[in-house]
């Protein structure tokens, strides 16, 4: 369809330039420039989260999460960051790692309100699973 299509052409532009930041980093260009390292930085965390969301329109459910886990390595308290995996992993039937996901967003970030709905609609998700196993 053609918003799959946008989409794939979305996650490929993000994917290049990450590729561009990682060549950049590779280099050692800012090294000992703290303030233009952490804008590159800032930009690496927006495009992996930029990519994950891309990922989670795609149902690339794996992809998402890798995406979501270096976006919180550089930005261990990103929220966008906590959420998209969140929602990957409970999209991918990972409904115990989802949990887990969104009681770190949630310690951190209690308000969240989209943290919240997710959160119960996994837990009822995880009821159902369980009962359709049994």
């Amino acid at each position: 369809t053609k918003i799959r299509t946008h989409f794939e052409a979305a996650a490929k532009a993000w994917s290049m330039s990450l590729r561009s930041i990682d060549y950049i980093k590779s280099k050692g260009v800012y090294d000992n420039k703290p303030e233009e390292k952490k804008v590159i930085e800032e930009r690496e965390v927006k495009e992996n989260l930029n990519a994950a969301m891309a990922q989670i329109k795609l149902k690339g459910w794996q992809a998402a999460i890798k995406h979501c886990d270096a976006a919180l390595k550089i930005d261990p308290s990103n929220e966008k960051g906590f959420w998209r995996k969140a929602k990957a992993q409970c999209e991918w039937g990972r409904y115990k790692e989802a949990l887990a996901t969104l009681k770190e967003l949630l310690e951190r970030h209690p308000d969240h309100e989209e943290g919240i709905k997710l959160l119960k609609r996994t837990e009822e998700a995880q009821r159902r699973a369980a009962v359709t196993w049994t």
